[in-house]
């Protein structure tokens, strides 16, 4: 009986010491995933700001990473939120490096609405002076309405 209890509680030991090596464990990997931030880029004169729309728009990206797996597989599903587009185009237009921007479209979803804040965002960034070229090999209606916007 003796022999029994000493097995049971060695075992017992090793299994919560091995489910707390794991927790820690995991919990370092989430933690070094939530932790990965973009370096600061530096921007060259005469720089075009490229921006490829060929996945979905929503109107905030994910902050959650976990967020954008899908259920059938681990590969994550990118998108593309407004905010950052707005953002990025706001800041292109205050950037003296930047002397405009070239879109490349592909098969994208969006509503009316979002291309409509992202085509006043062009508009208002072509009134510095500077450039929008669009380029696709096939243009959708959504994607000829953004286009329109360009030269």
């Amino acid at each position: 009986m003796k022999q029994f209890f000493k097995i049971t509680f060695a075992s017992m030991l090793g299994f919560v010491l091995g489910s707390i090596l794991l927790l820690i464990l995991a919990f370092s990997i989430i933690s070094g995933i939530m932790s990965m931030s973009d370096s600061p880029v530096e921007i060259k004169p005469n720089t075009i700001l490229h921006l490829k729309f060929d996945k979905p728009i929503y109107d905030r990206k994910p902050v959650n990473p976990f967020e954008m797996f899908s259920m059938g597989g681990f590969d994550p599903e990118p998108a593309y939120g407004l905010d950052e587009i707005l953002t990025c185009i706001k800041k292109a237009k205050s950037d003296k490096n930047i002397t405009g921007i070239f879109i490349e479209f592909g098969m994208f979803d969006a509503g009316l609405s979002t291309l409509q804040e992202i085509r006043n965002a062009l508009l208002d960034f072509k009134k510095t002076g500077k450039f929008v070229i669009c380029h696709a090999d096939i243009y959708s209606q959504k994607a000829y309405y953004l286009a329109s916007a360009g030269t």
